[in-house]
């Protein structure tokens, strides 16, 4: 996670895939499957979506079968995250993944992750031409970044807020990560 933290995705995704080499094993499911989601989170930001598939779709399944409803949530929002990096055409798919991430954080009492959600979830609704949805969506991420005293994702959101969208300098393909 630090590497990530620091942009250096490819450090991170060797880390990752060591993690996940330790952790395959019958012992923790719920920690196999937090290894396969980060393996897939970092293949995704490389532009390695075959491989990013496999990982997170593998995740999601141990998730649901051992009840992981936290790990299911951050896997679903990595496969948000890996359908909209893939284009248009899976915008609908990312739109479905924040969706149900973002039931499973306000489930799960995740007010943290919840606003992180809400900020891509209206990235996501920009994408597919739905100002007044995404601009619903970032109101409500700005309100809990503000209240949990985190300035850098408040003041990312209100941009996106001033601007009426993202700009379309990358910013789209780099949301937080798990």
């Amino acid at each position: 996670m630090a590497y990530g933290k620091h942009g250096d995705d490819r450090q991170a995704l060797a880390h990752a895939l060591q993690n996940l080499r330790i952790r395959r094993t019958p012992d923790s499911p719920p920690r196999e499957a937090e290894a396969l989601n980060a393996a897939g989170w970092y293949h995704a930001r490389l532009g390695h979506h075959r491989q990013s598939r496999r990982c997170c779709e593998e995740a999601l399944v141990l998730g649901r079968r051992h009840a992981f409803r936290e790990g299911e949530a951050f896997t679903l929002d990595s496969l948000g995250y890996l359908a909209h990096r893939t284009g248009e055409h899976a915008l609908a798919l990312a739109l479905a993944h924040c969706g149900q991430t973002l039931t499973l954080r306000r489930e799960l009492g995740d007010a943290f992750e919840e606003a992180d959600t809400l900020a891509k979830l209206g990235d996501v609704h920009d994408c597919l031409g739905r100002p007044d949805r995404a601009s619903k969506a970032w109101e409500q991420a700005r309100s809990l970044y503000l209240a949990q005293r985190r300035p850098g994702p408040a003041a990312q959101v209100d941009q996106k807020l001033r601007c009426g969208g993202v700009p379309d300098d990358g910013a789209r393909s780099a949301p937080p990560g798990p």
